[in-house]
Parts: C-alpha cells; sequence; structure tokens
C-alpha cells in the first residue's frame, strides 16, 4: 500500500536534479570528491534533512510496533 510522503513529493524534483547534476561533476571531475560531504550538507539544507525524517517517521510507524 503507497505511503503518503508529502514532504517527500514537494522536494523530491529539485532534490533529484541537484544530486543528478553533482553526481556527473563528481564523475567527470569537474568536482572533487573531497567536496562530497559539503554536497550532503547543502542536499541536506535543500530539504533533504526533513524528507530523511518523514522518511524515518514513516518506517517507525510501519515497522516499529
Amino acid at each position: 500500500m503507497p505511503v503518503s510522503r508529502p514532504v517527500f513529493n514537494e522536494n523530491k524534483d529539485r532534490l533529484d536534479q541537484f544530486a543528478v547534476k553533482a553526481f556527473i561533476d563528481f564523475i567527470t571531475g569537474k568536482r572533487p570528491i573531497s567536496e562530497f560531504d559539503a554536497f550532503v550538507a547543502e542536499w541536506k539544507k535543500m530539504g533533504g534533512d526533513q524528507v530523511m525524517k518523514e522518511a524515518q517517521q514513516k518506517y517507525d510507524e510501519l515497522f516499529k510496533k
């Protein structure tokens, strides 16, 4: 059964586009891998932390009863 994830739905496209561009930059060498932690921090700041919090909350509701 589908799980309602409004925060994910609201942020998905923006976060996906950001991640794909960053991954391409890392793979092609346009951006050094040493900046990966900065990428993660920026992804979280863009709403990724809220998406992960929502995912953990849904997981806990479904599997930790």
